[in-house]
């Protein structure tokens, strides 16, 4: 699992969170088959995350947010939000590699 892969992957679920509130209120959600395995995937892992890269996943990949308003919100500078987004890809793509693993 490369950095590339990961970051690749998590713009495919930020896609799909973003996307999905205007489908659910007319009660008409596909969901590609892909996105879904994606998305239940890092779930998994996010599932072992510390509080910090869960927050980030969070506000970010399933929120929408920046790291600018991660920042502003928390009170912080945008280094600090970008070393914790740096932690995140890390811990992801340690855990997607264990995971990979022991699937096989």
């Amino acid at each position: 699992m490369t950095e590339k892969q990961v970051l690749r992957d998590l713009k495919d679920i930020k896609g799909y969170f973003m996307m999905i509130g205007p489908f659910k209120k007319n009660n008409s959600v596909i969901t590609p088959v892909r996105i879904m395995e994606v998305v239940n995937r890092y779930f998994k892992v996010m599932e072992q995350a510390g509080s910090d890269e869960f927050i980030v996943f969070q506000e970010i990949y399933l929120n929408g947010a920046t790291q600018v308003d991660l920042a502003n919100f928390w009170g912080v500078s945008r280094e600090t939000v970008k070393y914790r987004h740096k932690k995140l890809i890390k811990y992801l793509i340690e855990s997607l590699e264990k995971e990979e693993k022991r699937n096989v």
